[in-house]
């Protein structure tokens, strides 16, 4: 009796990954085709509307700021609460009075260790890996209500006070090693400005009135490296 072998057709079994590989290759070739037929298509409708390509180069970089700036919002506010921080800026504000006595610039002792929490949080959201090289300047800012300082003039007299209030706060919190280690400390150090802006940016109510508790403040603010783009956002307000 004869034993029938049995063969296994390999070349059988190369053709038909070849051809499944063939089939995936033609699909990847079809979207890479339809890619750039949209890309053609979209570029000859901007054409037609007048959008020229550095217009359009001006729109991606405007998408991709406010995607960051977005994202480093986003991230203060899931660190502070969704109300603490403001939804289209990132800022965080302290009330003056919680800082200071009335027209004084020193320090309370008591809320230091706030302020210190505060700061290294904020800082080390905005100032951290992910976003650090896209900061261009964080702003410690100081703002009054339109009283005058001992009967003097009262824009004059906020000036000195609001810009000595944002000071005493920077100096405090580079001095502090438990508020920012020595990388977070440079890298503040490195674009950190310190303004008093007097009453030129007061707290309203409805009524368009001057909340005055309100308006007295300190804010920590932060900009990105492109300045226009931050201009066109609001994003300096």
């Amino acid at each position: 009796m004869r034993t029938r072998r049995r063969h296994v057709n390999i070349e059988g079994d190369d053709t038909s990954f070849w051809v499944s590989f063939s089939d995936v290759a033609t699909a990847l070739m079809m979207v890479f085709i339809l890619l750039v037929v949209l890309q053609i298509k979209e570029t000859s409708a901007l054409s037609k509307l007048g959008v020229t390509p550095s217009q359009r180069a001006e729109t991606i970089k405007m998408r991709e700021y406010l995607l960051k700036r977005q994202q480093i919002i986003d991230k203060l506010k899931l660190e502070f609460g969704p109300d603490t921080v403001d939804k289209k800026t990132g800022t965080f504000t302290i009330s003056a009075g919680l800082l200071f006595d009335k027209d004084k610039w020193i320090l309370k002792p008591e809320y230091k260790p706030k302020l210190s929490d505060v700061v290294k949080r904020w800082v080390g959201v905005v100032l951290s890996e992910e976003y650090k090289s896209r900061i261009a300047q964080i702003d410690i800012e100081g703002h009054a209500d339109p009283d005058s300082v001992a009967g003097a003039d009262p824009y004059l007299s906020n000036l000195v006070l609001t810009q000595n209030r944002a000071r005493a706060v920077a100096e405090y919190v580079v001095s502090d090693p438990k508020c920012l280690d020595k990388n977070l400390r440079d890298s503040f150090l490195n674009v950190v400005s310190v303004n008093g802006r007097s009453f030129k940016d007061p707290i309203r109510f409805a009524n368009d009135q001057i909340d005055k508790v309100s308006s007295r403040r300190v804010v920590l603010k932060f900009r990105l490296k492109d300045e226009q783009l931050s201009e066109v956002a609001g994003a300096s307000k």
